[in-house]
């Protein structure tokens, strides 16, 4: 990782999974970063605090805000930069998806509501403010008068790890892994054709085959590039040169049709479980 921005996404690729017990009511237990690292799954409150303690790596000022989402109690991230003796500019980090937004943004409503405190390794603040809708609330955590505090005494005596295992490193050949994913997803998706019986009625009537384009699929890499660099930065570049790029290759009278799929999975039967899903790729597998 070399970017915060990298860091956010990694931590969103993390499969999530809320821990209930048999009736339904979610169980407040947090993991370890070791335990949410071995495990790779987590509630988001482990999200939360792996993406904080990274952003803490990067040197940025950062704590993890428990309050209110749209949704009901939420954890995040927060991280503040100042401008001047009072006031900070504050961004709020989803650790599920790396969304980040300001929080002067008007946008703000559709995600966040209330933030009731917020921590990190060293300090602990509870939001005292009359209004503490995330829109309404100064961040100037260091004000007695809006945030409570925990002594800095009181918070080092807490009782810490006296030793963290080390996670070990797997080596991988990412390369190999991706070609023989791309393998066992075409033949999938060539059975899967073959059987429909209303696609063999048309395949026979038509002569139509399944068919791949190694040409087509180089020229679609730079989409591919694109839609992972949007979901770092929240940019995107050559969107007109990779459409006039495909419009070029596909002949007159023909169609180009796709969507994107994105997975965290590497297990080819679940991603095409996701694929057959959905209504749109269907139709795009059929036709």
């Amino acid at each position: 990782m070399n970017t915060p921005y990298e860091g956010a996404r990694f931590v969103s690729l993390i499969p999530f999974e809320r821990r209930e017990n048999p009736g339904g009511e979610k169980i407040e237990l947090w993991q370890s970063t070791h335990t949410f690292l071995s495990v790779l799954k987590g509630d988001v409150e482990d999200h939360a605090v792996l993406l904080c303690n990274i952003l803490l790596g990067f040197g940025l000022d950062a704590y993890v805000a428990i309050g209110i989402s749209v949704n009901g109690p939420h954890v995040w991230v927060i991280t503040r930069s100042k401008l001047d003796n009072k006031n900070y500019s504050t961004v709020f980090w989803e650790s599920l998806t790396g969304q980040r937004i300001a929080v002067d943004d008007q946008k703000i409503f559709r995600f966040y509501k209330r933030i009731h405190c917020c921590f990190n390794d060293t300090k602990f603040y509870a939001n005292i403010q009359i209004d503490d809708t995330v829109f309404n609330t100064i961040y100037n955590l260091e004000d007695e008068f809006l945030w409570k505090s925990i002594p800095s005494d009181k918070f080092y005596g807490l009782p810490k790890y006296s030793f963290t295992p080390i996670l070990d490193i797997i080596e991988t050949d990412k390369f190999k892994i991706e070609v023989d994913l791309e393998k066992q997803i075409k033949s999938k998706i060539v059975k899967f054709r073959k059987s429909k019986n209303y696609i063999k009625l048309l395949c026979s009537a038509l002569e139509m085959k399944t068919a791949w384009d190694g040409k087509l699929s180089y020229l679609i890499s730079p989409a591919l590039a694109n839609y992972e660099l949007e979901r770092i930065s929240n940019f995107t570049y050559g969107n007109e040169e990779f459409k006039q790029s495909v419009k070029n290759y596909v002949p007159e009278g023909y169609t180009f049709k796709g969507y994107p799929l994105q997975t965290t999975e590497i297990d080819s039967d679940k991603i095409f479980s996701t694929i057959l899903s959905n209504e749109v790729y269907i139709i795009l597998l059929i036709f």
